[in-house]
């Protein structure tokens, strides 16, 4: 911009001689005013720029910092969704190969006389232990997932430190 502001400062100066040239008997210093002001609102020009230079940098300072803060929370939301799907997908998984492994927890605690025959009990009894068959499992599941929360938050502590 300084640059400019000089060329075109010349560039008026010429062209004022060249018109005071053409009319040696008009008076034209109202025009050279704004020549020597032009000189004047430069310097000012100049500070001001310097000033906005300054709180520029600050600015971008600060918007750098913010960028880094919000950089920080977002990782943080990544890191427990992450630990999160974890914990749930382990929850899932040992609660499946719980259901798998241990098919009738019920009926080895029961009396194997009183063994749970489905269509001849009737639909109560069937469905309480079904009730009790899938809390069993999804019990087992979060008990998995809970030790495996210990773990993780013995291990980020020792991490940390």
């Amino acid at each position: 911009p300084r640059l400019t502001i000089t060329i075109n400062a010349e560039n008026y100066k010429r062209e004022l001689r060249d018109i005071s040239g053409k009319l040696p008997q008009d008076d034209l210093s109202f025009l050279e005013t704004f020549f020597n002001d032009c000189r004047l609102f430069q310097e000012q020009i100049q500070s001001d720029l310097g000033y906005f230079g300054n709180g520029a940098a600050l600015l971008e300072q600060g918007l750098s910092a913010i960028r880094a803060r919000v950089d920080i929370d977002q990782a943080e939301r990544e890191k427990r969704l992450e630990r999160w799907i974890a914990l749930v997908g382990t929850g899932l998984a040992v609660s499946g190969i719980s259901a798998q492994t241990a098919g009738k927890p019920v009926e080895s605690i029961i009396d194997p006389k009183q063994s749970l025959d489905c269509p001849k009990a009737g639909l109560t009894p069937c469905l309480t232990y079904s009730l009790v068959f899938v809390l069993f499992h999804v019990a087992v599941g979060v008990i998995a997932a809970l030790i495996l929360n210990g773990i993780l938050n013995l291990v980020s502590k020792d991490v940390t430190k």
